[in-house]
């Protein structure tokens, strides 16, 4: 992409000043929603409303046409009839418009009419050098330019930024996020992507300094070449999760029928993820679970991730890495371990193997999956080491070892994702309290346990022990 691109995203998603093209009062319709949530939520430019019919909407003076707007506009919102659209996007090529969201429906996602619409307002646009966000798309947030066309309040501001080709799944998600505390720093409804496309947003969004984790949910990718290259750029940065639809052949008629877009083989895509290090979830809010965690812990110095754990669960959990064929296996270290299971007794087994634990200097993380009272000792002895430290439930019930573990977190400058303590008694609160003040993240939802250390590790081969 070239840097003219990345700046016209910019100004689309950092405007100035913005013209909403067919405001309404109505808030049953696009045209209400796209001038008075912008109004409400905290936009600091000036907003022209564009309606011939109207002298003024929400008390602010109305204009006939973009072009009799005195002021210059970074973006314009486009919510009128498709038919409509072509001369309005030649309106706004002649004024001089930056960038614009085009929300209107009616386009190649709906027959070969619709097509011939969408073709024409993307050659159209290029022409007068303009990229568009849509069609049929309910538009952008933007936490730093205060921008949001459709959530009655803005979503929490944060480091995570969502690319989305649903838009009504993409709120859902977004909401569902917000209600668990995540923070978002943008969301774009791509639509049917015709002028710009997910690759795109991809390149933008790995050279925003705001972005720490990328999230999308894809029904297709048409330019693949051009995806993977922005891909792996992003990756040099920040690291990407997606969520794909369309994995089977219903939802792939689903997906084409949606979004006008090419769902491909699903292996391709599987293969593509693999290659170049994307994390790829197969339940549609697993994604933000991660992109919370990876957004505020550093990524482990290495490849190599202890599993600790007691029968069942720590089976769960090695069996859950193979399935995402990302582990190799040191033999060796596998038969140490099933020695040391047979050479201490069982009622001393996880107080050995944090023995071990303090020995072994080939690892670079560890999961922790003891009972209650195993967890918070096994994870200090492995933060002592300078290892990051996941934890898939609680990880104490003390306030006491709650402060050791900050306290050692903030010595050796890592941080601890776990579960969030279920229990209500004071020192449980207390204890949630002190590490929340600290460097420890706690997820606040459940995530399938099996899935965990493949979406943690995804771009490195992982040496695994398994209690």
């Amino acid at each position: 992409m070239s840097s003219k691109t990345v700046e016209q995203i910019r100004h689309i998603m950092e405007p100035e000043s913005l013209a909403v093209i067919g405001a309404s009062e109505d808030l049953s319709n696009f045209g209400g929603w796209a001038m008075y949530r912008p109004m409400t939520t905290g936009f600091r430019g000036p907003i022209y409303p564009v309606n011939p019919k109207r002298e003024k909407i929400f008390g602010i003076k109305c204009y006939k046409s973009v072009l009799d707007i005195p002021g210059d506009i970074d973006l314009a919102v486009i919510v009128i009839r498709a038919q409509f659209v072509p001369q309005v996007m030649r309106e706004c090529v002649q004024k001089g418009v930056k960038g614009a969201i085009i929300m209107s429906s009616g386009f190649a996602e709906v027959g070969e009419e619709g097509r011939k619409l969408q073709d024409e307002t993307v050659k159209i646009a290029e022409e007068g050098g303009i990229k568009f966000v849509g069609p049929n798309c309910l538009g952008v947030v933007s936490a730093s330019a205060h921008l949001n066309f459709f959530f009655t309040q803005m979503p929490r501001s944060g480091t995570i930024s969502f690319v989305s080709q649903s838009g009504t799944l993409g709120i859902y998600l977004v909401n569902m996020a917000a209600s668990k505390g995540y923070g978002f720093n943008k969301f774009i409804s791509v639509g049917n992507s015709a002028s710009l496309t997910v690759s795109d947003y991809l390149e933008y969004l790995g050279e925003d300094p705001a972005t720490k984790v990328i999230v999308m949910y894809l029904e297709g990718v048409r330019d693949g070449r051009h995806f993977i290259e922005a891909a792996k750029e992003a990756l040099k940065k920040k690291p990407i999760v997606v969520y794909k639809g369309g994995r089977t052949a219903a939802g792939s008629r689903a997906a084409m029928s949606h979004t006008a877009s090419l769902s491909g083989a699903d292996e391709v895509f599987d293969a593509v993820c693999k290659q170049v290090g994307i994390i790829r979830c197969l339940e549609c809010f697993h994604p933000f679970e991660l992109a919370e965690a990876l957004s505020g812990l550093p990524m482990a110095r290495g490849k190599r991730v202890s599993i600790i754990g007691s029968g069942g669960r720590g089976n769960a959990n090695s069996d859950g890495v193979r399935d995402e064929h990302i582990v190799a296996v040191c033999d060796v270290e596998r038969d140490r371990l099933r020695e040391a299971r047979r050479k201490f007794p069982k009622a001393n087994r996880y107080l050995d193997f944090r023995k071990l634990l303090d020995k072994e200097k080939t690892l670079d993380a560890v999961m922790v999956s003891t009972p209650d009272h195993c967890h918070a000792p096994a994870s200090v002895r492995a933060m002592k080491q300078g290892l990051h430290c996941y934890c898939e439930k609680p990880l104490t019930h003390s306030v006491h070892e709650a402060r050791v573990m900050t306290e050692v977190a903030q010595e050796k400058k890592l941080a601890t994702h776990m579960g969030t303590p279920s229990r209500g008694e004071e020192s449980t609160v207390r204890a949630v309290e002190i590490i929340r003040s600290g460097v420890i993240r706690l997820a606040t939802a459940v995530v399938p346990k099996s899935e965990r250390p493949a979406a943690w590790f995804s771009q490195n081969p992982v040496y695994e022990h398994s209690g």
